[in-house]
């Protein structure tokens, strides 16, 4: 019995960390409305056509942007604050981090239909290496945000189902057998085995999707 609780009690605490985090419903997300909140330490996805940045934080650094991020500069104060772009992804560190949010520019064409503001658990990382050979990746169901940053991949036009592996990138060129992807996000609703390649026989990076 207090083995049993004992699980109930680390399910229930972690509870929140893997939950998707909502914190200001449609009816209030406007230009320079602001929000608090107190989320776990990880690393979260802004899943939301709106910008956002930290006025303050309870802790210097609590708040560290990692991807599509900007800097708030205010030269009376000589303080600059972090900001993370829609779909960006930042980090929370320590477990004191109370963060108080400022909205900024809504985007109406954006590729995220959420007029809320939501933030989302990153669970995991793959991390794909680019060669000039095909390269065989299994995604499973979920959302992958591209970690790539502006140098997209080559993908396998001939697969099956290979506009998943192009995510939500316009195809820019196509030539025989590959087309070039630049995505910000993979949806994928069912399994699917994508076949990559480096830009060239010269590109030999490790790319990362962050799963979330």
């Amino acid at each position: 019995m207090k083995k049993l609780l004992l699980i109930v009690m680390v399910f229930l605490f972690t509870l929140p960390a893997m939950a998707q985090t909502t914190v200001l419903p449609a009816r209030l997300a406007q230009d320079g409305a602001t929000f608090t909140t107190s989320l776990p330490p990880g690393v979260y996805v802004n899943y939301s056509n709106w910008d956002i940045y930290a006025q303050r934080t309870s802790a210097p650094d609590c708040l560290i942007k990692r991807l599509k991020g900007f800097t708030v500069s205010d030269g009376r104060a000589q303080k600059t604050f972090h900001g993370v772009r829609s779909m960006g992804i930042f980090e929370i560190l320590g477990t004191r981090c109370i963060v108080h949010f400022e909205l900024l520019s809504y985007d109406h064409e954006g590729p995220r239909s959420s007029t809320r503001v939501a933030l989302r658990t990153v669970r995991k990382h793959k991390s794909v290496k680019l060669s000039n050979n095909w390269t065989q990746v299994h995604f499973s169901k979920g959302r992958y945000s591209y970690l790539g940053g502006h140098n997209g991949y080559v993908v396998d036009n001939t697969r099956p189902r290979y506009q998943v592996c192009m995510g939500d990138s316009e195809e820019y060129n196509r030539s025989g057998p590959r087309s070039t992807a630049k995505p910000t996000m993979l949806i994928v609703d069912t399994p699917v085995k994508c076949w990559i390649k480096g830009l060239s026989v010269y590109d030999k990076r490790t790319i990362q999707f962050a799963k979330w």
